[in-house]
């Protein structure tokens, strides 16, 4: 009657049912011997209450559809990155079902109020919206969902996230003029004077100045400054190879760290990468005013976001030919994103399965290097692209670390810059488990500033070392 659950309070009335009365009178005075008093565990496993099962029961009220199918099992929790610092989905599902119930029923306005105010940070600010948890939850719910709908609700009709995608080409560019000039005054304040100044900027901004972060990068290269090779270089056999290379905003705008040996920029490595393997590559046309949408959904901005897809979807549709030519992105939560908002005619790829099966079987490589540490970022995850990077991994290096209590970095976007709080305390266990690593390699450009941070060691693409071990094995 029970199986694996044993009996608890929604069973105990039916204890006498399932045994018969002499065996369930017995089961008492054994009860009694051991427990005259009934301390122990009173009602759960036999009780004379009748009724007992239909009473104190635990109230699940209507919050928000997205969330509404939660048992509050807390199989999601394990995953969280914020598990350690403010809230786990569950107690964000619990809480925002308290406000909600406080809400309908009009009772208790003060503490309504303070919980309204503590969620902010609690529940919105400090969730990552990673989506770890709907692989664990056994509904598959993304409680990411419900905090980029309160998002959107804070601010339901910003007109800043729709100036911002109208002008996204000019939005990135000042974006690395501002890297340029903060690269330079770190070489004359240093990263304590920059600190100073950032926090004193942020706050005056309620927030729209980010914080100094010690593993914030130079800016990008433009991608007019890439070598691209000629197709008159190329055997006639490599033109059938081509792929549409769409680089993500985050790697148009972000170059390398400050303390990177290899300066140059993940697109040009990828070039290299590519080319390498005997592709011809092709970039979109108007590329610096694309965006994935995948910046403005996390923010709540969500019809800025659809605009920005929608754009995306019709420059690449007409730069693949309806969908003939393979794409592949250089960011992996962006490519996530594309899969669920693009066109299906679409081939995308995401680096690391691009790299893995397509680009990999064309190399040879040269040597390997000792130990590495791997972040398999939670998007790579998602997509069921874990094993692949593992083995990429294990291609390159005699040894991969993937520390084992780590799953979402917490950086979330910009989340890092914005609430570094989280991101420190997702890798709060990181530098001790990569000792001893030569570099660490991940495929989320935001991610590998963070790692970086708080690891002790160099976190890049695993592009970054595909090249540096590679070699084509093309016979010209």
């Amino acid at each position: 009657m029970k199986a694996e659950h044993g009996t608890g309070r929604n069973m105990a009335p039916y204890v006498e049912l399932e045994w018969g009365k002499e065996a369930y009178d017995i089961m008492w005075q054994i009860k009694r011997a051991f427990d005259p008093q009934g301390l122990l565990n009173p009602d759960v496993i036999l009780s004379h209450n009748a009724n007992l099962h239909v009473q104190n029961l635990k109230p699940l009220p209507k919050a928000n559809d997205k969330v509404d199918t939660c048992i509050e099992c807390g199989f999601c929790e394990s995953s969280c990155p914020s598990k350690s610092i403010t809230l786990t989905p569950r107690q964000r599902i619990v809480i925002w079902r308290e406000i909600q119930r406080l809400t309908a029923m009009g009772t208790d306005p003060q503490r309504l109020a303070e919980l309204r105010k503590d969620y902010d940070y609690q529940g919105v600010d400090t969730c990552a919206g990673c989506g770890l948890c709907s692989m664990q939850c056994p509904v598959g719910i993304n409680t990411g969902d419900l905090t980029r709908e309160l998002r959107h609700d804070r601010h339901p009709d910003s007109k800043v996230g729709y100036w911002v995608a109208d002008h996204f080409e000019g939005v990135t560019k000042t974006a690395k003029v501002g890297l340029n000039l903060a690269s330079g005054a770190r070489r004359v304040m240093g990263d304590s004077g920059m600190t100073t100044i950032s926090s004193a900027m942020n706050k005056v901004s309620n927030g729209a100045v980010p914080k100094w972060h010690k593993q914030m990068p130079n800016a990008a290269s433009s991608l007019k400054s890439i070598p691209v090779l000629q197709c008159d270089d190329m055997q006639s056999n490599d033109l059938q190879k081509e792929v549409i290379y769409f680089p993500s905003c985050a790697t148009r705008v972000m170059g390398a760290g400050p303390n990177a040996d290899d300066k140059r920029s993940v697109m040009e490595v990828m070039f290299s990468v590519l080319q390498k393997a005997g592709y011809k590559v092709t970039v979109p046309k108007d590329i610096d005013s694309q965006c994935c949408g995948m910046a403005f959904q996390s923010k709540g901005q969500f019809d800025a976001a659809n605009k920005k897809a929608n754009d995306l979807n019709r420059l690449l549709l007409d730069a693949s030919d309806n969908g003939r030519i393979p794409i592949v992105c250089d960011v992996s939560p962006c490519l996530l994103r594309m899969q669920e908002s693009l066109d299906p005619r679409l081939d995308l790829h995401e680096q690391v399965g691009f790299v893995s099966a397509h680009v990999m079987p064309n190399l040879t490589v040269k040597e390997k290097l000792g130990k590495i540490a791997l972040h398999v970022t939670c998007s790579t995850t998602r997509m069921g692209l874990a094993d692949s990077f593992v083995q990429l991994a294990h291609q390159l290096a005699e040894e991969v670390i993937i520390p084992p209590d780590i799953t979402c970095c917490g950086f979330a976007g910009d989340k890092g810059f914005s609430t570094p709080e989280l991101n420190a305390s997702a890798l709060k266990t990181l530098a001790k488990a990569v000792e001893g690593c030569e570099a660490g390699y991940s495929n989320s450009r935001t991610c590998e500033i963070g790692l970086s941070e708080h690891s002790g060691i160099e976190y890049q693409s695993i592009v970054y070392l595909v090249d540096q071990l590679t070699q084509s094995s093309r016979v010209l």
